[in-house]
């Protein structure tokens, strides 16, 4: 894999102090971030492949790769965060005609597209939550959520099982992150 050259298996950003590890089949594999450990093993599962160096073969790794989970190339990886930045995913919701509020704040060891991946899809198959926006170019995240079917106290423990850390929204007072739509 990507050792000698210390970047991410899966998405080929350069490693940092601390870096998550995995075991598939049979080899230690670096990870950047626990987004891209997760979604590496996602990919291994659904490619049904014992070798972990054939899973960049799969269909699933190539759709992945076209939605923007997986950068094409390390050199994609390190530019997606100043193209997110500039033209990054919408942070609005249609109008709402329920009661539904949204929630946001920073999320905090975000390190690639693959952790907003994450959080995205742990938090759109949480009860209660009916739409989820994360960009790990700018940090934030933003959940509409049932106020009667969830709250905001367990949609940050969700970001925080994931390994990340949930913050207030720099420059907003606490009372304005949660807001009626």
């Amino acid at each position: 894999m990507n050792h000698d050259m210390d970047r991410c298996d899966l998405c080929g950003l350069p490693l940092r102090g601390g870096d998550p590890v995995g075991e598939f089949g049979g080899r230690t594999l670096r990870f950047c971030c626990s987004g891209c450990r997760m979604v590496y093993a996602m990919l291994m599962e659904a490619s049904d492949s014992p070798d972990p160096s054939q899973f960049k073969q799969s269909e699933l790794y190539r759709r992945c790769v076209a939605a923007g989970v997986v950068p094409a190339t390390g050199e994609d990886a390190q530019g997606a965060g100043l193209a997110a930045a500039d033209t990054g995913p919408t942070m609005d919701f249609p109008p709402s005609e329920d009661k539904s509020l949204v929630f946001q704040c920073k999320v905090d060891g975000m390190w690639c597209p693959a952790c907003s991946w994450v959080i995205e899809n742990a938090l759109a198959r949480k009860p209660g939550v009916s739409a989820a926006v994360c960009d790990f170019a700018t940090d934030r995240l933003r959940c509409r959520y049932d106020p009667t079917r969830a709250d905001p106290q367990e949609i940050q423990a969700t970001v925080q099982a994931l390994g990340y850390t949930p913050l207030p929204v720099e420059g907003e007072a606490l009372k304005s992150r949660y807001q009626r739509i």
